[in-house]
């Protein structure tokens, strides 16, 4: 039983020290890309549904160019460039929502420090804990 423990121990700290933590300065550039693309996309979707409307109501002389199939895909992929942003904008909303309530972060990882053992350097790591206590909405900007 003791062992079944002992490696179930060692396992869940494995993985506490090797998987990924998020800072408050990775959560506010993550928030920061996801604004941007929203931008993006929300006016490069307002600009295909304009080219669309305008494509739709083109009265065509020619029989090769089809503007009211053209003008529905444009109108239906701007529509959908629309939604993708405005999606975007509300993930970056909840990002910067994560990063100003971080408060308190345990963190885990292998810290590696040099040793001298038998007249030789010989780097060694050993498992590390921090704790970053932040503000949160105390500070103003």
């Amino acid at each position: 039983m003791k062992n079944i423990l002992l490696t179930i121990g060692v396992i869940l700290f494995g993985i506490s020290v090797f998987g990924q933590q998020l800072t408050k300065q990775d959560y506010l550039a993550k928030s920061k890309n996801q604004k941007t693309w929203a931008i993006i996309l929300t006016a490069g979707g307002g600009l295909a549904v304009v080219g669309g409307i305008i494509s739709y109501g083109a009265e065509s002389t020619t029989s090769y160019y089809p503007g009211h199939e053209v003008g529905i895909a444009l109108m239906i992929g701007g529509a959908a460039a629309i939604t993708g942003g405005i999606v975007l904008f509300s993930a970056s909303k909840r990002n910067e929502k994560k990063a100003n309530e971080m408060a308190v972060a345990f963190r885990f990882k292998l810290e590696s420090t040099d040793m001298y053992k038998y007249n030789h350097a010989v780097r060694n790591s050993y498992p590390a804990m921090s704790v970053n206590i932040g503000l949160g909405n105390l500070v103003h900007r």
